[in-house]
């Protein structure tokens, strides 16, 4: 009886395991993209004249702050860590 007890717990934990990982996975995607579309609006608008090469550097480089690695090893992504 404790036996089985074991073995469905480990094969539950192992079953919400996996669906935080894919969850994980799946926020690091949506959040990429994210960062692109807003790479692509930065670079239409300088390519338009709506914004400056001084606001461009700027705005690019608060981009790519939120892509820093964090202290624990994985990349920050705008307030969640991805051990990608």
């Amino acid at each position: 009886m404790i036996a089985t007890y074991l073995i469905v717990k480990l094969a539950l934990q192992a079953i919400v395991n996996e669906a935080n990982r894919l969850g994980a996975e799946a926020e690091t995607r949506e959040r990429a993209s994210y960062l692109k579309s807003r790479i692509a609006q930065l670079e239409m608008e300088l390519a338009t004249g709506a914004i400056d090469e001084k606001t461009y550097t700027a705005k690019a480089s608060e981009i790519l702050n939120e892509l820093q690695p964090s202290p624990g090893g994985g990349i920050e992504l705008g307030g969640g860590k991805s051990d990608a």
